[in-house]
């Protein structure tokens, strides 16, 4: 692993992380995507019988507390992946976050492989259940700049919905809260020294997932000329390059007062686990 002597003004902050947030969920079924520089991940996750299905899912969150203060987050899970312990579990194939302290440590303390972006959250003008979020990504790095068209872009409308926000706990949730994430490859540039690699595949569970949730509607907001994209009744979310060219369920899950911890990571396959 990289030393953060290269990043003076980035402090590393190790696992585990307690964390509040509130989050918005739509289950989607996509295959992956890559970002440049981790060859190691794109190989892993697409090689033939890597990809084990199961559901798969792309996670708006709005971190308000965590130990390296608050930050949003864009996220992409494909599914189960194959994994050197000999079992199946998920896998972040994509993922952005709108600050370097938390693209340093993610990458750090969990083989994440976070990237930088800008984030921004507008409430329509027309309809105040509607807001809008889009992602910019970053363009150049000395000084940091992004690009002034959305690479993904959706509307989450709240649902009229008779009851208040319901308790709920990912204790009791079917989906696995363990994730195996494989080694991290770094940036070659020393423009983006932030993008530090990793040497051996990284296990960690989230745990104490809980919070409030209620219903929500995603409609897809990039705007392009494909003619596919016109002819879907809910949009187009996202370029197809940066991020998954994904296509919305008709209903999401927002959380409320959402608290969590990301448990130290291990060696996935030791004799200790």
């Amino acid at each position: 692993m990289q030393d953060n002597d290269l990043m003076p003004h980035v402090e590393s902050s190790p696992a585990p992380w307690d964390l509040k947030a509130e989050s918005r969920n739509e289950t989607v079924s996509v295959p992956g995507q890559f970002n440049d520089i981790d060859t190691t991940l794109s190989q892993t996750t697409t090689e033939e019988g890597a990809f084990r299905g199961g559901m798969g899912f792309v996670m708006i969150v709005r971190y308000t507390d965590s130990p390296v203060g608050p930050y949003d987050e864009l996220m992409m899970v494909p599914g189960d992946f194959k994994n050197p312990s000999g079992t199946q579990r998920p896998r972040i194939s994509r993922i952005f976050v709108s600050t370097l302290a938390s693209v340093y440590n993610g990458r750090r303390n969990w083989n994440i492989p976070k990237e930088l972006a800008n984030f921004t959250f507008t409430s329509n003008p027309n309809d105040h259940r509607i807001t809008e979020m889009r992602v910019f990504a970053a363009t150049s790095y000395s000084p940091v700049t992004y690009a002034t068209k959305p690479f993904f872009a959706v509307n989450i409308k709240s649902v009229m919905w008779p009851f208040p926000a319901i308790p709920m706990n990912l204790k009791y949730s079917p989906v696995s809260m363990t994730l195996v994430q494989p080694p991290l490859d770094a940036a070659q540039d020393s423009s983006r020294p932030w993008l530090i690699g990793t040497s051996e595949w990284n296990m960690f569970t989230l745990v104490d997932y809980k919070g409030r949730v209620k219903p929500v509607r995603w409609e897809g907001a990039i705007e392009d000329d494909d003619a596919v994209s016109r002819r879907r009744t809910r949009g187009k979310m996202a370029n197809g390059k940066e991020f998954p060219d994904v296509t919305p369920y008709r209903v999401g899950i927002f959380w409320q007062d959402v608290t969590m911890k990301f448990l130290e990571g291990t060696v996935p396959g030791l004799p200790h686990m």
